[in-house]
């Protein structure tokens, strides 16, 4: 039988009805633990690790519904969800690195997971370098016998580079180390296992939930990654979890005792909540690819606009690699413009939208807007919001599902009063 398409899997992977009572959509097992028949039927779901029918800090259902779904949509092994994203970012490099480790990181991230990498994981001692990303031979040379990963966006937020994410994934694999990557800008949209990255990370309260009503996160494991050489502990028997016995599932496993050891769970209700916006993702992102270009194109003859930065703009440094990575749906829906005037301007603007909202966040099914230098980015160095490409002048938009006239009309009546 084919393959679904991203439309299909987004309904109906990892659920074909409850079998109780026939509920068609997924239910909400919203409960602390389950019942166990009889003592041998306990001792079986242990050693077995049968976790979602044993505590909801290390499995549920709902969850695993979710799970399985955001495993088939990017044709990976398996998934793992978490509280919120940076839960998952976090849990994942604890799960994989340890003192004296090194990591290379690319200098256009979400500024949270600057802060962690920056901030947080120097702390045990793991050491980081950042890197132009785009800058393939600045990459490799940051690379030593310590390095344990690459870590990338697929869009980098704010800055929207698109790095070539195929050349990067064959450096990774010539020096044996995993290539993750921050797919929440690009989810559906951009299958990351095709061109080579190795784990996938999400903020679902982006995109794939889409309506801004909770938050979560998950990370997605390709199943293709060597881990023998530089990870012994996901590869030797070691007690108490004997993770190795799981094979290609050995990161799995473990993100799930790392799960299980910190906390950081996702709960039924929340899981239930993205399923619901998940099923209609490839609706929302063809309509917030065409919305988003349109509007970019708006701004770029706008009188008080200086300049305008979207990747599917044929003027984009980075047009031809989008049309590579995301060409069905278009890059996404974020978009950043400077406002002549600078700062001062900026504020003015956004003072003056009625449509659009001030938040901070982005993939929701309305459009959001946001100053990213005073809020968003507020807590880096300047050097590195210049880094990340973070301007003085800088607003961004997160274009949604409203009709692209109305959005315009309203940026139109905003900027006219700068």
């Amino acid at each position: 039988m084919a393959e679904k398409k991203l439309e299909t899997k987004a309904l109906h992977s990892g659920y074909k009805g409850e079998p109780q009572f026939g509920a068609r959509a997924v239910p909400i097992y919203e409960t602390s633990s389950f019942l166990f028949g009889t003592a041998d039927e306990a001792a079986r779901r242990f050693s077995e690790h049968d976790i979602n029918k044993i505590y909801t800090r290390i499995g549920n259902p709902t969850v695993a519904v979710l799970e399985e779904r955001l495993a088939d949509i990017d044709g990976g092994l398996a998934a793992v969800c978490y509280a919120s994203g940076m839960a998952a970012i976090s849990t994942l490099m604890l799960t994989l690195l340890k003192k004296d480790d090194h990591i290379v990181v690319s200098n256009t991230l979400y500024g949270g997971t600057v802060s962690l990498f920056s901030d947080f994981l120097p702390r045990f001692g793991i050491k980081i370098d950042y890197v132009d990303i785009d800058m393939l031979e600045e990459v490799e040379k940051s690379i030593n016998e310590n390095t344990k990963l690459l870590y990338a966006e697929s869009i980098g937020n704010p800055k929207l580079n698109v790095a070539d994410l195929e050349a990067l994934s064959e450096i990774t694999k010539k020096h044996n180390i995993p290539f993750i990557l921050d797919n929440t800008v690009t989810p559906g949209i951009f299958r990351p296992f095709e061109y080579g990255v190795d784990i996938a990370v999400y903020s679902l309260t982006k995109y794939i939930s889409g309506h801004g009503v909770t938050i979560g996160g998950a990370v997605v494991d390709s199943g293709t990654m060597n881990w023998r050489k530089k990870f012994a502990r996901l590869t030797e028997d070691m007690p108490p979890f004997h993770s190795a016995k799981y094979g290609k599932l050995s990161l799995i496993d473990q993100l799930k005792i790392t799960l299980y050891q910190t906390g950081a769970c996702m709960s039924p209700l929340t899981a239930f909540l993205i399923l619901q916006g998940m099923e209609t993702l490839p609706l929302r992102m063809k309509r917030i690819g065409e919305n988003t270009l349109k509007i970019a194109e708006f701004l770029k003859n706008h009188k008080n606009v200086s300049w305008v930065n979207y990747p599917g703009l044929k003027d984009s440094p980075y047009y031809n690699l989008a049309r590579k990575y995301f060409d069905q749906y278009g890059p996404s829906g974020l978009l950043t413009f400077g406002v002549k005037g600078g700062l001062k301007a900026g504020k003015k603007l956004i003072n003056n939208v009625k449509l659009c909202s001030l938040l901070a966040n982005i993939g929701d099914a309305k459009t959001l807007i946001i100053h990213p230098a005073s809020t968003t980015h507020f807590l880096i160095s300047s050097q590195e919001r210049q880094e990340a490409g973070v301007t003085d002048d800088m607003i961004r938009l997160s274009v949604g599902i409203e009709n692209a006239d109305d959005i315009i009309e309203d940026l139109d009546n905003a900027l006219n009063s700068v």
